[in-house]
């Protein structure tokens, strides 16, 4: 089994009273670069706040290129104060080359086990992508709504592909 990092967050990004797509983390994935059965990981981890009440919805999006690959739409508690969140995405490719297919499941976890825990799950069937030329793999948040106080701090996270 070889391993290969292909991107390491270590500086925050915020996303504050905003309701457009913020990209968390990137990475080119190189033409040819994946296999039939590779693996692709993104893990994410930060703080997570939220307004009093109706604090809408926040939805990851994990695309190559223009196309997404897998979408998830987390519902967090209202009034949520520096609680901390992960996200777990593993992606398989099973097809290669321009014709290429990668299905997948983004997993959030967001609050402590006394406070506030909710797991929630996406299962992505298999989606159509050109694995044959170079693409920008990312890794995209947004809120339903703008409001200063719903606000997402990513503090670190990686991308790795198994094959």
């Amino acid at each position: 089994m070889n391993s290969q990092i292909l991107a390491v967050k270590h500086a925050q990004t915020v996303i504050d009273n905003v309701a457009t797509a913020i990209t968390l983390i990137s990475a080119d994935l190189l033409a040819h670069s994946v296999q039939i059965g590779d693996m692709i990981m993104i893990r994410l981890f930060g703080t997570l706040n939220t307004k009093s009440s109706a604090a809408g919805n926040l939805t990851f999006t994990v695309n190559l290129g223009s196309t997404a690959l897998i979408t998830h739409t987390l519902t967090p508690g209202n009034g949520l104060s520096g609680t901390d969140v992960e996200l777990d995405a593993l992606l398989i490719v099973d097809a290669k080359g321009a014709s290429g297919k990668v299905f997948g499941v983004l997993k959030t976890e967001s609050g402590t086990a006394a406070v506030d825990k909710a797991t929630q799950v996406a299962v992505a069937s298999a989606v159509s992508v050109d694995l044959s030329a170079t693409g920008t793999l990312s890794v995209k948040a947004q809120f339903a709504t703008a409001d200063a106080a719903n606000e997402l701090y990513v503090e670190g996270g990686c991308i790795e592909v198994i094959s």
